[in-house]
């Protein structure tokens, strides 16, 4: 029997000829990865999750004169990491759009100076493309650094409404991105040559929540009252860090306004008389556009002789510090408490970790969180790739970068599933030296059970050490992972007991295989799922080898690691070469090779003959993933019978696809544990790879709850 099961149910399938219409589906694929060039000091903050503050470049071609403009890029870089933060100035140079800049950028941002192209959110584009020196806005930091995965940006002030705006419609984008963009903005109000009662109104209506930072007043850049009240007030970086966690949480899109009030403010009434000035200047000069708020700044400095710039100095330093301020205490907040944990958040599906659900008595009662077991490897990684444009030559070193992390599939997924809320144990294996240390404390900061990680006398941690080109593409790599071999049965003594009361156990394929088959073994024996996670093409059959594929209830295979299964249970040649965008192609092709496969897994008979067996016991699923294409799921709850369920790829907006395939695999293992069907963990596990390849890093900080 075969049932087709399309996940749409708007859009039912009848036939497997309706449903090879998909091939018709037309998928985008502009990967912010190649447009984004983070600095390695960013990049190494992101993937560790440490706090990271996002700076705008406009401030500093186009706010101050040089040499002022460069000395205060690069004080406000050292204020943030006084404060233990990494600085990320973002601006657009050489094609790509930059986060993170050295001095030497920063220098020809600031002596440049108007000669640079300001550019707002329409102009991100065209500056990559004519390969200018671009000055982002507040609106184009704001989506670059979200698409960098930074969740604070600290500045000077923001655009508005402009005088006349209900009839001019001059507003400002920085407005519209704020209402869409999840990223909190750390500022001292808007200039009051702006209309700030319509500006408020207008951040309303787009759902951005304004806050004074220890004050009532909305601040008016200057001046530390505008006359209009804050809608909303926070005292301590804290409190706003735990705003921004709990919209995170919430699934809320829009991002925040930190109002701070200027430490040295001007006069009112001199201000605004140079204002007023400055304001006749522009129209004598016809300045319209974004060119007014640049020219009211130096003629306001002019007409003050100096004292405006210098209290313009003074609230950008003073924004910077206490943005640094939010982002260390939100990154202290991630790493300290999972926060599905701390919220109590109450949806239609059940919560991540913990379920509110009705008794026989009709009270609330608690459900225990998942407790989930991981066997298999934990790597340190080091990628390196020539500077932007550069070439790789052989036999002579090569100008570039070099970013060293932490990984391995096993390490990765248990990562995930801690993000997911589940309670995580992670058993593998690890040398006595500088490498091993920090790995484990990695893993003990990111919330992972570590009591099950060796250290093993007389090895080297496992290493993986990989040259990419300049586009980003696989030139070569050394993997010495000769520790992960010591993970065998015996190495699972002391973790029986755990493994029995696991919901899930997840394993990758560095493990041996004895340990292998005793994991299915045990598993079986206490009708625990167990999924097998095939690491690669070299070492996906050792699951065949082991004998365990009977005993697994899933695997996760990508197409060619299905292929290598196949090979080795049937021990036939395969002649399969889908058309690498052809959906018909590669779902016959996918369903050839995990057919035989899912009835293999049925194989198993209990030892006995009289026990009872469950229905989730007798579900196998075969999980392929297909890149671009999405993920095909194959289930059996009956030999003989299976269902297919597909989903395309969630997203077009691809950073990085390294970390990809080990989410989708933990959080449908996820979906298994908390006794979803396996069309349901399939779901959950397309939303989390969504949002994995949509992080410019390996995993993300956090996942929606609101998703899982």
């Amino acid at each position: 029997m075969f049932v087709w099961r399309k996940i749409k149910r708007n859009e039912k399938k009848t036939a497997i000829s309706k449903f090879f219409s998909l091939s018709l589906i037309q998928f985008k694929e502009f990967s912010w990865s190649k447009a984004l060039r983070l600095s390695p000091e960013v990049e190494d903050a992101l993937r560790i999750g440490r706090a990271t503050v996002a700076l705008e470049s406009t401030i500093i071609s186009h706010g101050m004169p040089y040499p002022e403009n460069f000395q205060m890029a690069n004080a406000v870089e050292q204020l943030v990491r006084a404060e233990g933060a990494v600085p990320a100035t973002i601006g657009v140079a050489d094609g790509r759009l930059c986060v993170g800049m050295g001095s030497d950028l920063l220098e020809r941002f600031s002596r440049l100076g108007h000669e640079v192209r300001k550019c707002s959110t329409r102009d991100l584009a065209l500056a990559c493309t004519q390969r200018v020196l671009g000055a982002t806005t507040v609106a184009s930091t704001m989506v670059i650094a979200e698409k960098a995965g930074i969740d604070v940006f600290a500045t000077g002030g923001i655009g508005g409404v402009h005088r006349g705006g209900e009839i001019t419609m001059d507003i400002s984008a920085d407005l519209r991105e704020l209402g869409r963009t999840p990223v909190t903005v750390v500022c001292a109000g808007v200039k009051s040559i702006l209309d700030i009662g319509k500006t408020l109104e207008y951040l309303e209506t787009e759902g951005v929540p304004v806050i004074g930072y220890g004050t009532d007043e909305f601040p008016a850049f200057f001046s530390p009252s505008s006359g209009f009240k804050a809608p909303l007030r926070c005292n301590t970086p804290e409190e706003i860090a735990e705003a921004i966690a709990t919209g995170r949480l919430l699934g809320l899109k829009q991002g925040m306004l930190v109002a701070v009030p200027n430490p040295i403010p001007m006069e009112g009434e001199n201000i605004e008389a140079a204002i007023q000035q400055a304001l006749i200047d522009a129209e004598k000069k016809s300045v319209t556009g974004k060119d007014i708020t640049p020219f009211i700044l130096r003629e306001v400095n002019k007409h003050t002789k100096g004292a405006s710039l210098a209290s313009n100095l003074a609230l950008v330093k003073n924004n910077v510090r206490i943005g640094a301020k939010i982002a260390v205490a939100l990154a202290n907040l991630r790493a300290s408490t999972p926060l599905q944990q701390k919220h109590a958040f109450h949806t239609r599906s059940r919560r991540r970790s913990q379920a509110v659900k009705r008794d026989g008595a009709g009270r609330d009662s608690i459900e225990k969180p998942i407790k989930a077991v991981v066997v298999g490897g934990a790597v340190q990684d080091s990628t390196g790739k020539p500077l932007a444009g550069g070439t790789l030559n052989l036999h002579t070193s090569n100008p570039g970068t070099v970013v060293s992390s932490f990984g391995g599939v096993g390490r990765n997924i248990a990562e995930v599933l801690v993000k997911l809320g589940a309670e995580t144990t992670l058993i593998s294996a690890v040398g006595n030296d500088i490498a091993g240390k920090a790995l484990l404390a990695d893993c003990l900061q990111k919330g992972i059970k570590c009591h099950g990680i060796k250290v093993q006398e007389g090895f080297g941690t496992a290493f993986y050490s990989c040259v990419m080109d300049s586009q980003g593409d696989l030139h070569t790599a050394v993997a010495d992972t000769g520790i992960l071999d010591t993970i065998d049965d015996l190495f699972l003594e002391p973790f029986l007991k755990e493994l029995a009361e696991a919901n899930v156990v997840i394993a990758d394929a560095n493990i041996s295989n004895l340990c292998l088959r005793k994991l299915g073994e045990i598993c079986v024996e206490n009708s625990v799922p167990f999924v097998y996670e095939p690491v690669s093409q070299a070492k996906a059959c050792k699951a065949v080898h082991a004998g365990a594929l009977p005993l697994l209830t899933a695997i996760t295979p990508n197409f060619i690691e299905l292929k290598e299964i196949y090979k080795a249970m049937s021990q036939n040649e395969i002649m399969l070469e889908p058309e690498i965008d052809n959906l018909e192609s590669i779902f016959r092709s996918c369903l050839e090779l995990a057919v035989p496969v899912v009835r293999s897994m049925q194989a198993h008979k209990p030892q006995d003959q009289h026990q009872n067996i469950t229905q989730s016991e007798r579900e196998k699923h075969v999980l392929c993933t297909l890149g671009k294409h999405g993920a095909l799921l194959i289930s059996s709850r009956h030999p003989g019978e299976h269902e297919t369920f597909y989903f395309p790829a969630q997203t077009d907006q691809v950073l990085n696809t390294t970390g990809a395939g080990d989410s989708m695999a933990a959080a449908f293992s996820f979906g298994i544990a908390s006794g979803k069907t396996a069309e349901q963990s399939l779901w959950i596990g397309t939303q989390i790879a969504k949002e994995t390849v949509e992080c410019a890093h390996t995993l993300p900080a956090s996942y929606s709850v609101i998703k899982v």
